[in-house]
């Protein structure tokens, strides 16, 4: 866990303020294009170990955090600063994930006025915790976890290295690992890291047009023609775990937007479209006349299909129970690669484009109900640590 992901933690916390900015308006990294303001953003500015002369097992770490208020006015510029300190500063205690946190103010930036007249200020938190050194024993990685670090070009922390391999192991153990043949984290600090699939290195993805990469977050496509192409063709890859009567699509979005015609993940015979209206939009390797909806109240979050045989499939929102539609599987793709950001119409062309935060995708064999309550909390965690969510 880092200073940002305590940060966030703080401000969430707050009654007062998160009832001036909803919670999916704290954001890590780069503000999202089209986020509604106020807002708030998260950066780390440095990050210092203390270093004796003898190691020992627990070195303390301080990051720099800066903490930027989005305000419409220079008034409301002003109220949400007081918010943001009172917020942070000064605390201390354990989190879930680090010991021994200390928060103090270390200062603020000018006021100044964003490109499209928004008002902002910076403050600076030092935030101050616990962390494991080398000292203690080298922990012993899990064979897929190390072999999806070998294709990383900029070298896994030993923070991420933890998260993976947690995350890995945890799927393994719920039986969930074997089922899979696509599996994407999108919140890395590179594009490239970003783009691995975890499962298979056949399957990383391939950006066209020019997705946009937000470092921490994830891709958000321009709804003309950016998508990211795994190269996963379910019909043509011998050993697809994905069948016609067996098989699940799943997606973690970040943003909310209304739009029946934005499509977050898939191909002419299966997809999901985060939010039109009060429903989210699936199809299971059916046509686009058989289209499901689900009631939802947002397209943040986790949205899961899976198919167990040929006479119906069961979908998904976060945590809840899965609705059953009773639809006879039509077949697989049309010799068509799975997509994120977008969809393909049966023609094979890429359609759709979703301007939706992407922050994790998945896909192969079906899956119980237990299964999916596992991914949901497997996955979430996984994005906690990476500070998305």
């Amino acid at each position: 866990m880092s200073g940002i992901a305590v940060m966030r933690a703080l401000l969430l916390a707050s009654d007062p303020l998160v009832a001036k900015v909803p919670a999916d308006r704290v954001v890590a990294g780069d503000l999202p294009k089209g986020t509604v303001i106020p807002a708030i953003t998260i950066e780390q500015v440095s990050s210092v170990d203390r270093r004796p002369v003898r190691m020992m097992p627990v070195q303390r770490v301080t990051d720099r955090v800066q903490v930027t208020v989005h305000a419409q006015d220079a008034v409301e510029r002003l109220k949400l600063i007081g918010l943001v300190r009172r917020a942070a500063a000064g605390k201390l205690g354990d989190f879930d994930l680090v010991a021994r946190v200390s928060v103090q103010t270390d200062g603020q930036g000018p006021d100044f006025t964003g490109p499209t007249g928004i008002k902002m200020r910076a403050q600076d938190f030092m935030v101050s915790y616990n962390e494991e050194t080398s000292v203690a024993a080298a922990p012993v990685h899990d064979e897929d976890a190390l072999a999806l670090w070998a294709r990383r070009s900029v070298a896994a922390t030993d923070a991420e290295m933890a998260a993976d391999d947690e995350y890995i192991r945890g799927l393994k153990e719920d039986g969930i690992w074997a089922k899979l043949d696509l599996l994407k984290i999108r919140p890395q600090r590179d594009e490239q890291a970003a783009r691995l699939d975890y499962v298979n290195a056949a399957f990383d993805d391939i950006a066209v047009n020019s997705p946009t990469f937000l470092r921490g977050q994830g891709f958000i496509g321009d709804q003309i023609a950016a998508y990211l192409d795994s190269g996963f063709d379910p019909a043509a890859y011998p050993s697809a775990k994905y069948k016609a009567a067996d098989a699940h699509l799943g997606v973690w979005l970040g943003t909310d937007i209304s739009s029946g015609t934005q499509f977050d993940v898939g191909h002419s015979r299966a997809m999901i479209a985060g939010r039109n209206g009060a429903v989210a939009i699936v199809r299971s390797n059916q046509t686009a006349a058989l289209n499901v909806a689900l009631a939802v109240p947002t397209s943040i979050g986790f949205f899961c299909w899976t198919r167990r045989d040929a006479n119906g499939f069961w979908t998904v929102k976060d945590d809840g129970v899965p609705v059953y539609s009773a639809q006879v599987a039509a077949g697989i793709s049309l010799n068509q690669t799975l997509l994120s950001l977008a969809a393909r119409t049966s023609g094979g062309v890429p359609a759709n484009f979703s301007g939706r935060l992407q922050l994790a995708m998945m896909s192969g064999a079906g899956l119980t109900d237990l299964d999916l309550a596992n991914f949901h909390a497997r996955t979430k965690r996984r994005l906690q640590l990476a500070g998305a969510i």
